[in-house]
């Protein structure tokens, strides 16, 4: 009786979390027979079939996506260049935007870093998601300046743009 009651429910669930799926008999003695400690399984009561996921199951099967990340300065396609070229010494104003559909832009963490320099900055967002920092003290050279968020469950999403900074002639276009 319980694997008929099963069969009628979880397709429901499934579809309530976005998943899709076939439930045969095998699959309903498998969660049934399941020992592995997940909390993923029915109740063998025959009065009443419960099913159970834990929350991870949904967000590890690629439903919960990636923050959206958007470097918008510098900006070097608009000066049709490779990378945005700097003096050194110069202040540059990085400024990008992130997002998510699941979670608020507040609740994103973020970072800004350098491939030379590591670590530049990792102010959070503000209510609509923008995040800027200001440098003038980048070493001199080529620069890959990669703004990196992570939502809550930890899911990754990031843009990047080249600069230089110019000491004598070492960019190169």
């Amino acid at each position: 009786m319980w694997k008929h009651l099963a069969r009628s429910v979880v397709p429901s669930l499934l579809a309530i979390v976005g998943l899709s799926g076939c439930v045969t008999d095998s699959t309903l003695d498998k969660w049934a027979s399941d020992g592995d400690g997940d909390g993923a399984g029915f109740s063998r009561d025959q009065t009443e079939a419960v099913v159970s996921a834990p929350a991870t199951d949904v967000f590890d099967s690629g439903w919960w996506d990636s923050p959206e990340v958007e470097i918008e300065e510098p900006d070097p396609d608009g000066d049709d260049r490779v990378y945005a070229v700097f003096r050194e010494g110069q202040v540059i104003t990085f400024q990008g935007r992130v997002w998510s559909e699941e979670d608020d832009p507040e609740a994103l963490t973020v970072l800004w870093s350098s491939d030379r320099e590591g670590e530049l900055s990792a102010e959070p967002p503000d209510a609509d998601g923008w995040v800027w920092f200001s440098s003038g003290s980048l070493d001199a050279g080529e620069h890959s300046i990669r703004l990196t968020a992570w939502d809550t469950q930890g899911n990754e999403g990031s843009d990047s743009v080249r600069v230089c900074i110019e000491s004598g002639s070492n960019c190169s276009e």
